[in-house]
């Protein structure tokens, strides 16, 4: 049964998320979704700032202030959507590509129009329970793992420049919230 504060029950009809300020790792706190399109929850040091960005179906992420701006970032994308309009993508959805290969593309066209400095991708490396996820490391030392879900929907947690130790704790506590989470939210607000 979720308990939901007023605080939060404001957050959650502003934002579609909320943040509680325990967890269950000592000194971290806790992003939680309402928003079913995004049905995670991923903890972090301390209570930092954070967005909720829903830019549209396709592109939806939350991003936290740790130690600078934007230090953590939870990014995912709908490859059923972007299929409509990237041929690579519907590869994938009918078997044809991986991921990899998508982040692959991804990363050579940002590296070429100057977005990102050179990544290096290693498969099957990082931790996500119940996941097979792939580690891409970036020549200025940022990071990130990625890895697709059974919808198709691949989800990427950024690391911008915090310690490896604590990136792998946030990663690590990335989860999945259930459906009748949604509807118990929608219920209390």
């Amino acid at each position: 049964m979720v308990d939901l504060s007023p605080g939060e029950r404001t957050q959650i009809r502003s934002r579609l998320c909320f943040f509680r300020a325990t967890s269950d790792i000592l000194g971290y706190g806790r992003f939680y979704s309402a928003d079913p399109r995004f049905p995670c929850s991923i903890a972090v040091p301390g209570t930092p700032n954070f967005a909720y960005h829903r830019w549209d179906a396709q592109f939806l992420g939350v991003t936290f202030d740790i130690k600078d701006h934007e230090d953590v970032a939870v990014f995912r994308t709908d490859f059923k959507e972007l299929a409509e309009h990237d041929s690579l993508a519907g590869e994938i959805i009918r078997g044809r590509a991986d991921e990899v290969t998508y982040a692959e593309r991804f990363e050579h066209n940002s590296y070429r129009a100057g977005v990102s400095s050179r990544a290096h991708i290693r498969r099957r490396s990082g931790h996500i329970a119940g996941f097979v996820t792939h580690r891409v490391a970036y020549a200025n030392g940022w990071q990130r793992i990625f890895f697709m879900d059974s919808n198709y929907v691949m989800w990427n947690i950024h690391n911008r420049g915090i310690d490896d130790q604590t990136y792998v704790r946030i990663a690590a506590s990335f989860g999945f919230l259930s459906r009748g989470y949604f509807t118990e939210i929608a219920e209390l607000i």
